[in-house]
Parts: C-alpha cells; structure tokens; sequence
C-alpha cells in the first residue's frame, strides 16, 4: 500500500483470494465486497455469542477473512496516520513520523528529566504546570500528563506538535504561605510543646510571637496528679479550643488561656 499509495491493489489481490478470477468476465463490484466485511463486522459486534462463535472458528487463522482485510486497508487509507506517512516519503525534510508514547510511563517521575526526555524524542510543544496539592507525591514529580487535552492516554504513536503539559507537584514556600496570611502570626509550637512547661514562659512565648490578648487562670492539682507541678502550663486554650497545630494561624488579638497549675 504504501509503494502504491493507496489500497486499490490490496483489495484486489483479496477479491481474487476470495473467489473472483481474473478471468471472469463480469465487473466486479468492490462496494457490495466492502459490504460484506461491514454486515460482518455488525454481526459478531451484535451479540456475545456471535463474537465466541467468531473466536472459536478463527482461533488459529494468521489472518483475517478477505473481505476484512479489504475494508481495513481501505479504512487505513482514509486515516490520518496513512496520509502523515505518505507526506513523510514525498517530502521527508517537512514531514516528521509519529513518535510512539507512553504518557503513563511519566507519572510520578522527575519532571525536570520527563521534560528534557520528551524534548529530545522531538516533541515540540511541551508546557510544565506547577500544583502545590497532590497525595503521596514528592516534590517535583509528575502527577497528570495531558497530550492533545486528553489527560488518560494509553500508548500510541503521536505527532511531535502534539501539545503536551507536564503537571508537577512543588508544595508552596514558607513566604507563599506567610503571604496569604498578611494579617495573622503563626504558631511556633504546637499545644503538647507548651503543656509542662513554666507558664510564664509560655505567656512570653506567645507575646513574642506578637499575641495580644493573653489570659492567665489558676488550676489546682487534683490528689491524683502526682506528675503535675506548680506553675507548669495545665491547659491552653486558643480561640475556644484546646488544641492548636505547629504552623496554624490566627489573629494577633485571639483570645489565648493559659491555665497553670497551683498547691491548693
């Protein structure tokens, strides 16, 4: 097909392998051979039983009925890997082959390295987009490869100007994030760093930050708490709750109890 340029030959030679000599007078008819293939295809795609019966006759043929191997040369014709192929050997300085790819083989994979991979294969068009959310991704992986704006591509050949974008992972700085909190200071230490601790010490700890509204409330220690010492830091309470992570933010004038304890 490719010497010829077209399937004319191809569906020929299969004609004659199906029963039309050469020297048989009468025209042939290529369209009601084509037809054939087609009410063959409909048939085994009509039920499941039709595709089993197909798979049991034909189990151990190399190759497909005449009929078949006519329609698919000529479909391979009309397609556009055909055409691509063809412009390549009339012109081969203008016209670049397919390239065959594997999209999913790049998840999770460097993508400083999937960048340059894809550049030399002679891919063109490559875009990197940074996200600073994914699960169970380290930072500068490949989470989505999209080509063509398909983004659940499976291997296949493809044309070096397909339009490709590498979505990586880069979680945000430290300023990215202080940067969206302009007005709020954020919390040096979690809860369980300051519990035990001299209260005092907390109080100056959380004034340092920048806090402005510190209360200090007495709490007696109870007959069982034999590991509770006077003025070491019982509770903490921050904006109505007595839990607070490393790196959270809140307001300068949140409300912080600092609760300590005391012999009774």
């Amino acid at each position: 097909m490719i010497y010829e340029g077209n399937s004319d030959h191809v569906v020929e030679t299969m004609m004659r392998f199906a029963g039309y000599d050469k020297d048989i007078l009468a025209e042939a008819n290529v369209d009601a051979f084509m037809d054939q293939a087609r009410e063959y295809r409909e048939m085994v795609k009509g039920s499941a039983w039709n595709k089993t019966l197909e798979f049991i006759m034909f189990q151990n043929y190399d190759h497909p009925l005449n009929a078949v191997r006519a329609l698919e040369a000529h479909e391979w014709e009309q397609s556009d890997w055909f055409k691509i192929i063809m412009s390549y050997l009339a012109d081969p300085a203008g016209t670049h082959l397919p390239i065959k790819l594997n999209p999913k083989k790049y998840i999770r994979k460097s993508s400083e390295k999937a960048n340059e991979e894809l550049k030399s294969m002679g891919f063109e068009d490559v875009e990197m987009i940074r996200s600073t959310e994914a699960e169970k991704a380290k930072a500068g992986e490949v989470i989505a490869f999209s080509i063509n704006g398909d983004v659940d591509s499976d291997e296949d050949y493809y044309l070096q100007d397909s339009k490709i974008i590498l979505t990586f992972y880069e979680p945000k700085t430290e300023k990215e994030i202080a940067d969206e909190h302009p007005t709020e200071i954020k919390m040096t230490e979690d809860v369980k760093f300051f519990l035990g601790k001299q209260y005092d010490f907390v109080v100056n700890n959380f004034r340092e930050s920048g806090f402005t509204n510190i209360e200090t409330k007495e709490m007696a220690i109870s007959k069982m708490g034999f590991f509770a010492k006077p003025d070491t830091a019982a509770k903490i309470i921050v904006d109505g709750e007595d839990h607070f992570e490393k790196g959270s933010w809140y307001a300068p004038d949140v409300k912080i109890v600092v609760y300590y304890y005391v012999k009774i």
